[in-house]
């Protein structure tokens, strides 16, 4: 399996971890310890096909600025569903397209719809009404939850569009230049640009990309957290090798930390971030710090091979 490192070159995360840095001694660790560079995996098409998959959106948002020249949407009412939300006058992408009979039970005008994200809770779709309407739709991963969705008038979702909460994922879309100020309060996450899901289902993103990323035997199980958190505290064997493996609901700045020691923050990408280190036989605790908000989750793995040179 083949991953990006930190300096761009393509690295095969199954074999041994590059040579590290130059690091500093914290809480009395050897800096000898503290083998290997974070390594930035690369997008993997398992990976990306179970964990989230985001088409069109961004490149509707980029479509939507260019259109307007920079000048934002108007939110009074007045602007259409695609002008809202430009993703719907994308090209339809094959094997993107609804259920049969899911946009006539909602009320959707089939073929208009556009696939937003695929998480390990469910696909999203947005699609127009026959009136012109702005319509929301999910498909739950599990069997027993039924599919479903919302309409409502263009002028009515400058406010947003939302599904329902409870019996599986929900979600708000929301246009460009929206408040945020509810979906925030109700503790949902932005999964892709516009798209608001659940905690739940924000988690079961983060948390399966960690699992997906690594088959080595976990020493702290997965964890997620919002915004700064820290994982168990380890207590480590001397001399095995281990890995921090991250991943973050949207790519932005943090800062990965052992034992609270003063680390530059460093990009959270769109796939995992995996650090590997070396245990000195002491407690070692993990600890992120992060934008307010930001849904992650980390565990750390038991890597093989000698502590010089360990895969993981």
């Amino acid at each position: 399996m083949t991953g990006v490192g930190a300096d761009g070159d393509e690295l095969d995360l199954d074999a041994p971890a590059a040579d590290p840095l130059p690091r500093h001694r914290v809480h009395g660790r050897d800096p000898s310890h503290d083998r290997g560079r974070e390594l930035r995996r690369g997008r993997w098409a398992v990976v990306a096909a179970v964990v989230v998959v985001v088409v069109a959106v961004g490149a509707g948002l980029v479509a939507q600025r260019r259109a307007t020249h920079g000048r934002p949407v108007p939110l009074d009412g007045s602007a259409s569903a695609q002008e809202l939300f430009p993703v719907l006058g994308a090209p339809a992408r094959a094997g993107t397209a609804l259920p049969d009979g899911l946009a006539e039970d909602v009320g959707a005008l089939p073929g208009s719809e556009r696939l937003l994200a695929v998480a390990p809770a469910g696909a999203f779709w947005v699609a127009r009404s026959p009136s012109s309407g702005v319509c929301l739709l999910v498909r739950p991963t599990d069997p027993s939850l039924s599919s479903g969705g919302l309409c409502t008038s263009a002028a009515k979702a400058v406010g947003g569009v939302a599904l329902p909460s409870g019996g599986g994922p929900s979600g708000t879309l929301l246009p460009s230049g929206a408040s945020t100020e509810a979906v925030e309060a109700a503790g949902d996450a932005e999964l892709v640009p516009g798209l608001w899901v659940d905690e739940e289902t924000a988690a079961g993103v983060v948390s399966t990309a960690v699992e997906s990323a690594s088959s080595r035997l976990p020493a702290v199980q997965v964890t997620v957290h919002r915004g700064t958190g820290w994982l168990p505290v380890l207590l480590t064997a001397p001399g095995r090798p281990y890995a921090v493996v991250l991943a973050c609901l949207r790519p932005t700045r943090v800062k990965l930390s052992l034992d609270a020691e003063e680390v530059p923050s460093r990009p959270c990408p769109d796939d995992v971030l995996v650090r590997p280190f070396v245990g000195t036989g002491e407690p070692v605790q993990v600890g992120l710090q992060a934008p307010d908000g930001l849904v992650w989750a980390a565990e750390v793995v038991t890597c093989t091979g000698p502590a010089t040179a360990p895969t993981c």
